[in-house]
């Protein structure tokens, strides 16, 4: 067995025990949580001064974003929704979201906006809040696998240090975080924070962001 097969492998088994965990959070405690974060982004700088914000849709016991973005609407901000693109590519742009569109059902059960809703690219979004599988203390996230984020961000890749927006912000359960470091690839994007029930995790937040 390679390397190549055994980190395979490893990820696989990652995914399986985090969402494991994440579903066994009870209804009432997946709620809370999503309140939780909702009161501590509502105050956030990063979330405050945004023009435009890239939200995403809820599967699999998932942080559910809906209340933080319905507050940015009654605040007059811009909201996006990843709409895939091309599944063999894993390409995803962000479609603009207002109150009362309708969302579609993607093959893969995930809602998104309709394909005649406005279109902005990445790079043009001052802020995304992210879903996740699992993250470590270094930022690292684990999503499903299919590289849709780290394709539509990937500019960012080679810009540590700089202050590049949009600012990825991850949403998760206290129990995604994972005690060691998780596998990487090359082409992974690191997040510049993670909000939990607990508290903001800073990783690259410049501090007049937070």
């Amino acid at each position: 067995m390679n390397k190549k097969i055994k980190i395979i492998e490893s990820e696989k088994e990652i995914r399986k025990f985090f969402r494991k965990k994440r579903s066994e959070l009870d209804p009432e405690k997946q709620s809370q949580a999503s309140q939780r974060i909702d009161e501590l982004i509502s105050g956030q700088q990063a979330f405050l001064e945004s023009k435009s914000i890239g939200f995403y849709t809820t599967v699999d016991s998932e942080i559910n974003p809906m209340p933080l973005l319905n507050r940015a609407l009654q605040k007059g901000q811009r909201c996006f929704l990843p709409r895939i693109i091309d599944y063999s590519s894993s390409k995803l742009n962000f479609s603009a979201y207002f109150l009362q569109d309708d969302l579609i059902i993607n093959k893969w059960g995930i809602r998104e906006p309709s394909p005649n809703a406005e279109v902005v690219a990445p790079k043009n979004l001052d802020l995304v809040f992210l879903p996740l599988v699992a993250f470590d203390e270094k930022g690292h996230r684990m999503g499903m696998g299919k590289g849709f984020y780290d394709r539509a961000f990937a500019f960012k890749k080679h810009t540590a240090g700089k202050l590049i927006r949009p600012f990825l912000i991850g949403l998760a359960h206290d129990c995604q975080r994972s005690n060691v470091l998780l596998p990487q690839k090359e082409w992974d994007i690191s997040l510049d924070a993670i909000v939990t029930p607990n508290g903001l995790i800073n990783i690259s937040l410049p501090s007049q962001y937070i």
